[in-house]
């Protein structure tokens, strides 16, 4: 089990899948400092398969601070280039809202930072 406390980096959307029910995905920012003191983020793409994510998808806007625990995956796919890469996913996680059930009226902004390859960008060694 893997928990991970984040921003919510892409509201939720929620899906009618036929024969199936709801799907309501969402994606979860995790900022941290590499060893190069460099500000880096991971994208951790979530998706849930029951009613209380429809429920509470209206809570799941951009720059909310959330905890998500579950087991945290890697999927391949082909990016824009046509060159293979990989995101990491986690489905039907527990989520803990923090903070108000309201969107606030300005903006939230949520420093994002271009997800580095180098292997020392790990977050623990």
């Amino acid at each position: 089990m893997t928990i991970i406390t984040g921003y919510i980096a892409k509201a939720a959307e929620t899906k009618l899948v036929d024969g199936v029910g709801t799907v309501t995905n969402f994606t979860v920012a995790k900022n941290y400092i590499n060893r190069k003191g460099e500000k880096v983020a991971k994208f951790i793409k979530c998706s849930g398969w029951n009613d209380k994510y429809s429920k509470i998808a209206k809570y799941l806007y951009t720059g909310r601070v959330v905890e998500i625990q579950g087991e945290l995956d890697a999927e391949a796919y082909m990016d824009k280039s046509g060159k293979p890469a990989a995101q990491l996913v986690m489905k039907s996680p527990f989520i803990q809202l923090f903070g108000s059930a309201t969107k606030p009226e300005t903006d939230v902004v949520v420093e994002t930072v271009v997800e580095s390859g180098d292997p020392d960008d790990t977050p623990f060694a």
